[in-house]
């Protein structure tokens, strides 16, 4: 699904813009996509193991989303600043691409929340809301670029990404905490830290 997503956005890219921007789109989104290795994405079996124990799931499962929000925050704010320089080292001709990937990369919070709860929904056998999620993320977000791209041109792409991830995430958030409520959440989850955190 994720590489028909992005053969389809580049078909929009180049068919509203340019090939050039689908070249630069196409150059930023791969720069991602190696830096989101960086960001641990294994607790499933760990998840499934917890199942059957609400308190134990509960700990690890806010735990995962708290870590891998504020990681992908520290790994955004260090690739912003080194990967554009190395960029216009190795690939002088995709400096436009730039601020599109500077734009893209700080969509990593929301990204590495995101996989936590869908390894959540994983454990949970919980496919079909998975599928159902991804296949209109392709359409809402085609018809957001669609929309977008003639006023913002290329940064369009990363205003429809954040926006992309932020309903992912909220879209999670509700359908867990309405049939999972042990697992609700708000936002000063992602600012306290105490004598859990370090356990």
């Amino acid at each position: 699904i994720n590489n028909a997503r992005k053969n389809v956005f580049v078909w929009i890219i180049r068919a509203m813009l340019d090939t050039e921007a689908g070249a630069f789109y196409t150059l930023a989104t791969n720069l991602r996509a190696l830096i989101l290795e960086v960001l641990p994405h294994g607790t499933l079996g760990l998840l499934a193991w917890e199942v059957g124990d609400q308190n134990r799931l509960r700990y690890i499962f806010l735990r995962s989303i708290k870590y891998a929000w504020w990681l992908g925050l520290f790994v955004a704010a260090a690739s912003a600043l080194a990967v554009p320089v190395l960029v216009g080292f190795i690939f002088p001709k995709y400096q436009p691409a730039k601020p599109l990937f500077i734009a893209l990369i700080f969509s990593l919070p929301l990204i590495g929340a995101s996989r936590s709860q869908e390894e959540r929904l994983l454990a949970m056998r919980e496919q079909k809301l998975l599928t159902a999620r991804a296949l209109s993320s392709i359409v809402l977000s085609s018809i957001a670029l669609f929309i977008f791209l003639p006023i913002f041109g290329i940064l369009a792409v990363a205003i429809q990404n954040t926006g992309s991830y932020l309903f992912r995430f909220l879209f999670y958030r509700r359908r867990m905490i309405k049939k999972y409520p042990y697992l609700r959440f708000g936002p000063m989850m992602f600012l306290s830290f105490g004598a859990d955190d370090r356990a």
